[in-house]
């Protein structure tokens, strides 16, 4: 990263009009501290025939469901500065291949570019031939193992796919054939093609960011494009897809009005890696009884002596506090200092002899650590610097190196999204990782517990969140954790037989606990969604 601390990277944009779709527009914005727009690549007769007695339906469907808040339209000026070359050009037309003509190649060579971003034009041809010392990136929102084509989303709702993919690859001649420099994998709404895709476009925009470090750190991913390569829907195909929404939309508001997810701790036995499998089914010795008044207890961590904090909510409500439990003594925390909002997921971790609690607090305010007595009464409330516009979800501390590490999501897209910081001290100033999010899959990102360290080997715990909300565990081996990179390889899936989850695992190496749900009818669930709401 050296060669991009005092000189910026070159890039040029190939657009087809005056303005990027927003998150194309983000995607560049993120990237402004390592890239500087050189030339503006304007394609001035992009256009494209439809087929309306085919893809009526379709065209309809773009217009409620593609045309969204993320394909609202900026001026890519604003991204400019005056040295800004505008080159402007009429591509040649070969079915649905486009290429750049031989003058606007010349042009582009005296330009010197380090990337070419491509966000107009329809498929180009030769995009070897363009000058750029990393080549020509493009956006695919599709996993290219297993939906390639177009449209984005559609046939993984349509098919029930557990989520969606979006890739940035360097352009080639053959389709989708390229070298794949980011890849991230979304959650789908499985009720809502609208929100499939705003989702899909928003968070995919963090690609580009690691795309271009890939490039320069010489990085390619492994992945094969051997996914079926999808063509425009038939109207007949849309209708089906209509009704399967339709479906899914009724299902939901009846989840909503009368289904509630009933959480419970129970006690299990410590994680063995051992001959691992695909999946670990992990087995209950003891639940723990829900204390009277409450409609649930979740997020189990327990303590250096054994006694388990976890977040408690009571009957019909969502909101979340702080309960202490210990041999049928059951005490809420006094969280007063913190907010009155909800809490979760109080991550415990001690230091310098001192216990210190840091629980999910995004809707109170920025992150704090509290010291926390034998009591369990805060005594004292550290902010946490560098922090301080943060709304982190799930935050856990890992200490390596004579560092801290902090791994978290972000209010928005914690459920596939994972961002890391670290600092030298336990209350920063927190500097953000080069590569965030280093996670980007909703399999494994959302934070389940705290690092393990088993055999000499160090593991995260991951939510699985692609089906249902926190219905699996992902144990992820970490093989790299430093300044400038973060990998992780999953390496079991934990499961319940007969019940939804393990949502949170944590162990003092004596003593693990879990958390898991079923689903069950309250004919109140509704009110407590509504209070919780307003």
């Amino acid at each position: 990263m050296s060669n991009l601390t005092n000189k910026k990277l070159q890039i040029g944009l190939i657009v087809d009009s005056n303005s990027l779709d927003s998150w194309q527009f983000d995607a560049v914005a993120n990237c402004r501290d390592l890239v500087e727009i050189n030339t503006i690549i304007y394609c001035q007769n992009n256009q494209s025939k439809k087929k309306i007695l085919k893809h009526g339906l379709y065209y309809f469907l773009n217009l409620l469901s593609i045309r969204n808040k993320q394909t609202t339209q900026i001026a890519w000026s604003r991204l400019t500065n005056a040295s800004c070359q505008i080159i402007k050009f009429n591509c040649i037309q070969s079915g649905n291949w486009q290429t750049i003509d031989e003058t606007t190649k010349v042009q582009l060579a005296e330009k010197n570019l380090d990337i070419i971003v491509k966000f107009g034009m329809n498929l180009l041809r030769d995009p070897n031939t363009l000058r750029a010392k990393y080549g020509v990136l493009s956006f695919h929102h599709g996993d290219p193992k297993a939906f390639r084509g177009r449209p984005a989303g559609f046939y993984e709702l349509k098919q029930d796919a557990n989520e969606v993919g979006a890739v940035v690859q360097e352009l080639s001649n053959q389709l989708d054939a390229g070298k794949m420099r980011a890849f991230g994998r979304y959650q789908i709404s499985a009720h809502s093609y609208r929100k499939t895709l705003e989702a899909l476009f928003a968070n995919s925009a963090f690609l580009l960011r690691q795309a271009i470090l890939n490039c320069v750190d010489d990085k390619t991913l492994n992945i094969a494009p051997t996914g079926k390569n999808y063509r425009l829907p038939s109207n007949y195909a849309v209708v089906q897809f209509a009704m399967l929404m339709i479906i899914r939309k009724i299902k939901r508001l009846t989840f909503g009005l009368f289904l509630r997810r009933k959480w419970q701790i129970a006690e299990t036995a410590p994680l063995s890696l051992t001959n691992q499998k695909p999946t670990t089914e992990v087995k209950l010795l003891k639940t723990l009884l829900t204390p009277r008044g409450l409609g649930f207890i979740a997020d189990p961590f327990v303590l250096p002596n054994g006694k388990v904090i976890c977040e408690a909510t009571p009957k019909n409500s969502q909101r979340g506090f702080l309960m202490a439990l210990n041999d049928g003594e059951n005490s809420q925390i006094d969280t007063s200092i913190l907010g009155k909002k909800h809490l979760s997921f109080p991550f415990v971790v001690k230091h310098a002899g001192q216990l210190l609690v840091m629980p999910e607090m995004a809707e109170n305010g920025s992150q704090v650590i509290c010291e926390l007595n034998d009591s369990f009464e805060i005594t004292k409330v550290h902010s946490l610097q560098g922090l301080e516009n943060e709304r982190l979800i799930d935050p856990v501390l890992f200490f390596k190196e004579s560092k801290w590490w902090l791994f978290a999501g972000k209010s928005g897209n914690e459920s596939d999204h994972l961002f890391l910081w670290s600092s030298e001290n336990i209350f920063g100033p927190y500097v953000a990782h080069r590569m965030n999010p280093v996670v980007v899959d909703p399999c494994r990102a959302r934070n389940a517990g705290g690092f393990l360290n088993i055999n000499d080997e160090i593991f995260r715990l991951g939510q699985d969140n692609r089906r249902d909300y926190g219905d699996g565990i992902t144990v992820c081996r970490v093989t790299q954790l430093s300044d400038t990179a973060y990998d992780e390889t999953p390496v079991t899936r934990l499961t319940i037989a007969g019940q939804k989850g393990p949502h949170t695992l944590s162990t003092n190496g004596i003593n693990t606990y879990i958390d898991f749900y079923n689903k069950g009818f309250d004919s109140l669930a509704w009110l407590a969604r509504l209070k919780t709401k307003f």
